[in-house]
């Protein structure tokens, strides 16, 4: 393959781990926001 087409293809991948690993942390996130939210309504 040409270059460029190496060059995209290690840009694809490392998209892929920024989505994922950016997923992860939103998720994290979320869950913090609900627990917050899940004990304000107890008390």
């Amino acid at each position: 393959p040409d270059v460029t087409e190496q060059v995209v293809c290690i840009l694809e991948a490392k998209r892929d781990v920024m989505r994922a690993t950016g997923n992860a942390a939103i998720t994290e996130v979320d869950n913090q926001i609900a627990s917050l939210l899940a004990l304000e309504h107890v008390s």
